[in-house]
């Protein structure tokens, strides 16, 4: 018997479960790791020694499921008001976009085809075409981002909003981020520096990333 049949492992593996124990592949090595989901374990081992913690952030409310997460109770909470006036708030549901495709944004719509990603793209060029000065766009993911943004730049797309918009996308480093809004907000102000067409910027970001509205 070979060194390698003497130290082999056995593996019960889910798809094959009933028929026994499949084995490790040669040169594979099985790792089981445990892994802790618990917040309020990490936050109280922190902070125990504190008397006082200030939390302060521009996506923390509601704040309910982010108590029980950490496991504790806030003395004082403070909650500031929407900034952006009721009048420039509109809100909307698109349920198909402009070929007619019902959007739906699960993992497994986004990476069976690109008739998605299509529709999300040829609605961020009608709205950029329309919209004037600033529009951000946030997505599930850098992934989802990145995944549009090369389609939009593969079709010719993206050309298209460029013609009107500094394009613009969320850095996965923070220390980007303050050069990009500063485009972004000379864009909006200086539109005609970028070009005779442009109106403004498109900023496309992620969702509880580092852009705070």
């Amino acid at each position: 018997m070979s060194s390698y049949e003497k130290e082999k492992e056995v593996w019960l593996d889910s798809k094959t479960r009933l028929k026994g124990y499949r084995e490790v592949k040669y040169g594979y090595r099985v790792a089981i790791s445990f892994w802790c989901m618990r917040p309020s374990l990490a936050y109280i081992d922190a902070f125990k020694g504190c008397r006082s913690v200030i939390l302060a952030s521009g996506t923390l409310s509601p704040t309910d499921t982010f108590r029980t997460e950490l496991g504790t109770t806030f003395q004082q909470e403070m909650e500031g008001n929407q900034i952006i006036p009721d009048e420039q708030i509109f809100a909307a549901v698109i349920p198909s976009g402009p070929s007619g495709e019902k959007l739906c944004g699960t993992y497994r719509i986004i990476n069976r085809d690109d008739r998605f990603i299509r529709e999300i793209s040829l609605i961020l060029s009608h709205v950029c075409k329309i919209i004037p000065k600033g529009v951000l766009c946030f997505f599930s993911s850098y992934r989802v981002l990145d995944q549009i943004y090369e389609y939009m730049e593969t079709t010719g797309i993206l050309r298209q909003i460029q013609n009107v918009k500094l394009v613009l996308k969320e850095p996965r480093r923070s220390s980007l981020m303050n050069t990009v809004m500063m485009q972004y907000e000379r864009a909006i102000v200086n539109s005609l520096d970028i070009g005779p067409q442009c109106t403004g910027a498109l900023l496309m970001a992620v969702f509880r990333g580092k852009v705070v509205i």
